[in-house]
Parts: C-alpha cells; sequence; structure tokens
C-alpha cells in the first residue's frame, strides 16, 4: 500500500468551498479519485474501523 499523499492548505475551508481533489486506495480494487467520480454519482466520505 502506498503512503497517504497530504497537502496543506494555506487557508481554512467555509461550507460551500468546493473539495480538494484526492485519491484514496480501495478495498474493492482500483483507486478512487474525486476528480474522477464528481458529478457522476454521489461521493460520501466514511471515516472509522469496520473491525
Amino acid at each position: 500500500m502506498q503512503a497517504a499523499r497530504t497537502e496543506q492548505l494555506l487557508y481554512p475551508l467555509e461550507v460551500g468551498d468546493a473539495a480538494i481533489d484526492f485519491t484514496l486506495d480501495s478495498v474493492e480494487g482500483p483507486e478512487f479519485s474525486l476528480s474522477d467520480n464528481f458529478g457522476h454519482r454521489p461521493t460520501v466520505l466514511v471515516f472509522g474501523s469496520y473491525t
């Protein structure tokens, strides 16, 4: 698994701001990029443990 790339924001986000693009490893196989899916289907981020 690759190490996650992080970018620091130079300014705080506010309600209504566009999300920054990101790429994550997927448990189902291919990587997931927000830019590849934005506008095509709903995207929900869930942070937690399912162990």
